[in-house]
């Protein structure tokens, strides 16, 4: 397999009403303008749920409402956009619609997130992983070493539990309660029983982890699975909202940056962030 060894630059965050579209393109000699603000206007609808006033979109946009309409009526005429004659909201069209829909059936999620992998080792140089819930709980299917050796029994195929890593406790905050359930149950039988390293024993003391997972937006351990290794896993999220995966990076502790607001937390963030965007979806 080929490996990338350019390093990502980090991915600015937007300021308000600023657009992917217009960030990309703004500085682009011979891009038509209009063509940026009309796609802008269809980004901050599609954001906000694809339902707006005109007020509230124009807004949004960061533009007048006279001249946020006269762009709304090109884009109604073309099928991108349509208005609910009684409520007077603007939501998208059928044709945005329908460009959604190709672009989403050409997307290879499995291809996103190997890119999505390398760009974040060769961002922190550390081992990462990218899992995804099966029939046993949350299962690796993907993992990319960091330049120096990292001794951690996570190779592809491996599950990981549900209560003593970053990665499960991602999939206990962000799936539906039954779908993992049968994995709860199984883990805290064996906490009771008096199995090592457990973080919780009650059904409540693992709601209270996921919570605060649900909170902070990242998942992390501290020598729960293996004494020595660190781990942070954030969640993905696909156009129907819907957790798609876990990306979790890993390293001994001493070298591993273990701050919640430190490079490697955050790197973990922003690019589980970005896949999110590039799978469809808005929940990121």
């Amino acid at each position: 397999m080929n490996t990338r060894t350019s390093k990502a630059k980090p991915v600015a965050r937007r300021n308000a009403g600023e657009s992917a579209v217009s960030r990309t393109t703004k500085s682009d000699k011979g891009s038509v303008q209009s063509a940026e603000v009309g796609l802008n206007l269809l980004v901050t609808l599609a954001e906000n749920g694809g339902d707006l006033t005109l007020s509230a979109l124009s807004a949004q946009s960061q533009m007048a409402p006279a001249k946020a309409h006269r762009y709304l009526v090109s884009l109604i005429r073309a099928g991108f956009v349509e208005q609910d004659p009684r409520s007077e909201r603007y939501a998208l069209g059928p044709q945005a619609i329908r460009v959604g829909l190709v672009a989403l059936g050409r997307l290879d999620m499995m291809e996103e997130a190997t890119n999505a992998l390398y760009r974040l080792r060769d961002r922190i140089d550390e081992t990462v992983l990218l899992a995804v819930w099966g029939a046993y709980g949350a299962t690796v299917v993907r993992r990319v070493d960091a330049s120096r050796p990292v001794t951690v029994n996570a190779r592809i195929g491996s599950v990981l539990p549900l209560l003593r890593s970053a990665t499960g406790l991602v999939f206990g905050a962000f799936l539906p309660k039954e779908m993992i359930e049968p994995v709860l149950a199984s883990e805290l039988a064996l906490a009771r029983e008096g199995a090592p390293l457990a973080l919780a024993t009650t059904e409540q003391a693992a709601h209270r982890l996921f919570d605060t997972v649900r909170q902070r937006g990242i998942g992390f351990v501290d020598g729960a699975r293996l004494v020595g290794i660190q781990s942070f896993s954030a969640p993905v999220f696909n156009a129907e909202g819907e957790l798609a995966c876990a990306l979790t990076t890993l390293g001994p502790t001493g070298s591993f940056d273990d701050r919640p607001d430190g490079q490697t937390a955050l790197a973990v963030l922003d690019v589980a962030r970005d896949l999110s965007v590039r799978l469809g979806s808005f929940k990121a």
